[in-house]
C-alpha cells in the first residue's frame, strides 16, 4: 500500500514527523528564551544605569568647562549665552537624575545616588554665588572659581565617579548571571537537538530509498544531455507518481536541447563583449588599469627581448578638485574627457594612455636607450594638460604633474614600476606641481623614512619624548634676562636629539601639532613656575591652532592647572598663520589677550600684508626675522628694512625683538637703531631646563637690570 502512495504524500508523512520534532524543540526554546529575556531585561536596566551614571559625570565636567568659558567671556551677549547654557545644563542634570532614580536596584546604590544629589546641590549653590560674583568682580570670581567652587566640583565629580563605578560593577554581575543561565540553556538545547538530528537522519534514509534514488537516475540522464549527448534513455516512465511525470517531461526537454545549446553560444558571445567593456574606462574610452597592466607586460617583454627602454608615466592633474567643487561633477567629467583626448593626441603610435581612476592617468611608451625621449614626451603631456578647457562658457585651467619610471633601470615588474612612477609624481607635487620627476631610489627611501618617522613621532609625543628647550631673550639696553622662547626638541631613543626642522613639518601635516604644543607648554610651565615673576615664556603656535575656537580655553586650562600666571606667557605667530581667516584669528587673539596672554607677531616682514595686520590686530610685540639681522652689515637694503621695522614699532608703541643675534657687533648695531630686545647664539643657544635654571639663578635679582650679557653667556656656555 505504501508503494502506491504518491511522492507528495510520502513526503508529507516524513515531514510531519520532522515537524513534530521541530515543534518540541521550538517549545523548549521558547521557554528558555523567556527566561533569558527576563535576565536580559535586568542586564539592560543595569546597563542603562551605567550609561546614565556616565552621562551624569560627563554633564558635570561639561558644566565645569562652561564656568571657565563664562569666566573668560567679556562680551555681555557671550556671557548671557554661556549662562543660559549653564542653566540648561542644570536642568539636564536634574533630568538625568530623574531618569536614574526609578532604576536604582540596591540600598548601596541608593546611598551613592543620594550622596551625588547632596554634593550636586552644594555645587549648584556655589555656582549661583559664582555667577553673582562674576557679574561684579571678575578677579574675585576667578579666585572663587579656583577655590571653594573647585572643591565642591571635585566632591561632586568624585560622587559621580563612585556611582559610575558601582553601576559598571553591577552591570558586569548581571552579565555574568545571564551568561550562566544562557550556557545551561544551550547545553539542554544541544542535547535535544542531538536527538532531533538522529531522528532526522532516519527520515532522510527513508526519503533516499523512496525518492532520492529514482531522482538520481533521472539526474544522471539530465547530466548526459547537458554534456551534449542527446541520445539518452530516461528512466521512470512506468511510474504513476510525480517522478513518472518528471521523466516524461524530460523527453520534452530533449526536443529543445538544441535550442538551449544555441542560446549558450549566444551567451558566450555576449560575455566576450562584456570583457571588452571591462578593459576600458567608461567616461573617456581609454584603457583601464587592467588593460594597462597587460600592455605593460607586453612592452616589458619586448624590451627584455630586443633591448631598448620602456617609460611608465603616472599623470596626476593639478587643481582638478576645485573644478568639481565649484562647477560640479558633470563639468568635471567634461574636463577629464577633454584632457584625456588632448593627452592621447600627443602620444606616438604604439604608446598607450590609460585612466587609472579619478584625475589620474598613466602612459606606457617605448624608447631607444639613452635618449631624451621620455623627457620630451613628459614636457608635451604637461603642455597639453595645461591648456585651458572651455566648458559651457567657462574657461577652466588645470595642469599636470608627472612621475616617470624607466625599465629596465627601475625594474621589470609592472606593479613596482607603477609604484615607482607614483612616488616620483608625488615628489613633483611637493616640489611645486606642473613638472615631471624621474624616479630615484632615494625617493622611496625618503618616503619610507618619512612614514616611519611619522609613526615614531606619534608614539614619541605620547611617551613624552618631545621636551621644551629654552633660548634666552634679553634687553639690549642692559643685557638683562627677560625670559625664554620655548623650542621643541625630540629626545629620540635611538637617533638622539632631533631638531624641530625634522619633525615639526610632519606634526603640522598630520594634525599632531596641537597635542605637541600643549604637552611642551605644560612641561615649560612646571619648569618656570618658581622662576622670578618678571621672566616670561614665549610659545610658537601653528596656523592650524588659529582655527580652533577653543584654543584660548585650552591654554587657560593648562595655565590654571600648572599654576602659571597668564601674564607671563607670550604667544608667537607668523603672518602666514593669519591669512586663512582673519576674522577668526582676530577673535582668538582677543580671547588670549582678555585672559592676560601677550601676543607677538613673529618673522615680521616675511609674510603677507604686514602693515595691514599691524593695523587690524592689536599685537603686543614685533619680532624681526633673523634673515634681516644676519645680513645687516652686508646688505644695505636689509639694514634699512630693519630700521624701518623698528621705526614702525616705535610709532605704534610696540617693542621689537631681534632674532639671530650672534655677535657683539650685531647687538650694538641693533641697540643703536632702537631695538629693545634680542635673542640669538650670542646670548645663549637653546638649552635644557637644568642649564636654563642655572642662567635664571645667575640673573636673579629684585629688579630687572642686575645681570649682564657677559654673565648670561658664561652661564649658557
Amino acid at each position: 500500500m505504501f508503494t502506491k502512495m504518491t511522492v507528495s504524500f510520502r513526503l508529507f508523512v516524513y515531514f510531519s514527523i520532522g515537524a513534530a520534532l521541530l515543534l518540541m524543540l521550538a517549545a523548549f526554546s521558547i521557554v528558555e528564551l523567556r527566561s533569558i529575556n527576563a535576565i536580559a531585561a535586568k542586564e539592560q536596566r543595569a546597563a542603562t544605569r551605567g550609561r546614565l551614571a556616565g552621562e551624569l559625570a560627563n554633564a558635570i565636567s561639561e558644566f565645569r568647562v562652561r564656568e571657565a568659558t563664562d569666566l573668560l567671556a567679556k562680551d555681555p551677549n557671550s556671557i548671557a549665552k554661556v549662562q543660559a547654557d549653564m542653566a540648561a545644563r542644570i536642568d539636564a542634570n536634574e533630568d538625568l537624575r530623574s531618569d536614574y532614580r526609578p532604576l536604582i536596584g540596591s540600598d548601596t546604590e541608593r546611598h551613592l545616588f543620594d550622596t551625588l544629589g547632596q554634593t550636586w546641590k552644594s555645587y549648584a549653590a556655589r555656582h549661583a554665588d559664582f555667577l553673582a560674583l562674576a557679574r561684579s568682580d571678575k578677579p574675585a570670581a576667578a579666585d572663587f572659581y579656583l577655590g571653594p567652587l573647585n572643591e565642591d566640583y571635585r566632591a561632586t565629580d568624585a560622587a559621580a565617579d563612585a556611582l559610575g563605578r558601582y553601576s559598571i560593577e553591577n552591570t558586569q554581575a548581571e552579565r555574568e548571571r545571564a551568561q550562566h543561565i544562557t550556557d545551561a540553556a544551550l547545553r539542554i538545547l544541544t542535547a535535544i537537538s542531538l536527538v532531533t538530528v538522529i531522528m532526522a537522519g532516519i527520515l532522510l534514509l527513508l526519503i533516499r530509498s523512496q525518492v532520492g534514488r529514482p531522482l538520481t537516475a533521472i539526474t544522471h540522464a539530465l547530466s548526459t544531455v547537458a554534456s551534449g549527448n542527446f541520445s539518452v534513455e530516461v528512466p521512470g516512465h512506468e511510474r504513476h507518481d510525480e517522478i513518472g511525470t518528471l521523466a516524461r517531461a524530460l523527453e520534452v526537454f530533449l526536443r529543445t536541447a538544441q535550442q538551449l545549446d544555441q542560446a549558450h553560444r549566444d551567451a558566450e558571445e555576449a560575455h566576450r563583449q562584456m570583457q571588452t567593456l571591462a578593459r576600458h574606462d567608461v567616461l573617456t574610452g581609454l584603457p583601464n588599469r587592467r588593460m594597462l597592466w597587460e600592455e605593460m607586460r607586453k612592452s616589458l617583454a619586448r624590451v627584455s627581448r630586443s633591448g631598448g627602454m620602456c617609460a611608465i608615466m603616472v599623470i596626476d592633474l593639478d587643481r582638478f578638485k576645485p573644478v568639481n567643487d565649484v562647477y560640479g561633477h558633470v563639468t568635471g567629467d567634461s574636463v577629464l574627457f577633454e584632457v584625456a583626448k588632448r593627452l592621447n593626441e600627443v602620444l606616438r603610435k604604439g604608446d598607450t594612455l590609460a585612466r587609472l581612476g579619478g584625475d589620474e592617468f598613466a602612459v606606457v611608451a617605448e624608447f631607444a636607450v639613452d635618449t631624451d625621449g621620455p623627457m620630451r614626451l613628459a614636457t608635451r603631456l604637461i603642455r597639453a594638460a595645461s591648456e585651458s578647457v572651455s566648458v559651457e562658457g567657462a574657461s577652466i585651467d588645470v595642469g599636470a604633474t608627472i612621475g616617470v619610471a624607466l625599465a629596465p633601470a627601475d625594474g621589470m615588474d609592472p606593479d613596482s614600476l607603477l609604484r615607482a612612477a607614483d612616488i616620483a609624481m608625488y615628489r613633483g607635487k611637493r616640489e611645486g606641481r606642473g613638472c615631471f620627476r624621474f624616479f630615484e631610489e632615494s625617493m622611496e627611501l625618503e618616503l619610507r623614512s618619512r612614514v616611519n618617522l611619522e609613526s615614531e613621532l606619534r608614539a614619541g609625543i605620547a611617551a613624552g619624548e618631545i621636551v621644551p628647550y629654552y633660548q634666552p631673550i634679553v634687553s639690549l639696553a642692559d643685557q638683562s634676562l627677560l625670559g625664554f622662547e620655548i623650542l621643541a626638541r625630540w629626545q629620540h631613543p635611538q637617533k638622539g636629539e632631533l631638531l624641530p626642522s625634522i619633525f615639526i613639518p610632519i606634526a603640522e601635516e598630520t594634525g599632531m601639532m596641537p597635542e605637541l604644543t600643549y604637552r611642551i607648554l605644560r612641561i615649560a610651565c612646571r619648569d618656570a613656575r618658581y622662576w622670578p615673576a618678571y621672566l616670561t615664556l614665549s610659545l610658537n603656535i601653528s596656523p592650524s591652532q588659529l582655527k580652533d575656537t577653543q584654543f584660548a580655553v585650552h591654554l587657560l586650562s593648562i595655565l590654571v592647572e600648572e599654576g602659571f600666571p597668564p601674564e607671563r606667557l607670550e604667544v608667537e605667530m607668523t603672518e602666514d598663520a593669519l591669512v586663512a581667516d582673519l576674522d577668526q584669528a582676530r577673535a582668538i587673539l582677543k580671547s588670549l589677550q582678555n585672559i592676560g596672554i601677550h601676543i607677538a607677531l613673529d618673522d615680521f616682514g616675511t609674510g603677507y600684508s604686514s602693515l595691514y595686520h599691524l593695523r587690524e590686530l592689536h599685537f603686543d610685540r614685533i619680532k624681526i626675522d633673523r634673515s634681516f639681522i644676519q645680513s645687516i652689515f652686508e646688505n644695505r637694503e636689509n639694514a634699512e628694512i630693519v630700521g624701518a621695522i623698528i621705526g614702525i614699532g616705535k610709532s605704534l608703541g610696540l617693542p621689537t625683538t631681534a632674532e639671530g643675534i650672534e655677535d657683539l657687533q650685531h647687538m650694538r648695531k641693533l641697540a643703536e637703531l632702537g631695538c629693545e630686545n634680542g635673542q640669538g647664539f650670542y646670548f645663549g643657544r637653546p638649552m635644557g631646563v637644568a642649564e636654563a635654571a642655572k642662567m635664571v639663578k645667575a640673573a636673579r635679582r629684585s629688579e630687572p637690570g642686575a645681570a649682564n650679557a657677559k654673565g648670561l653667556r658664561a652661564t649658557a656656555s
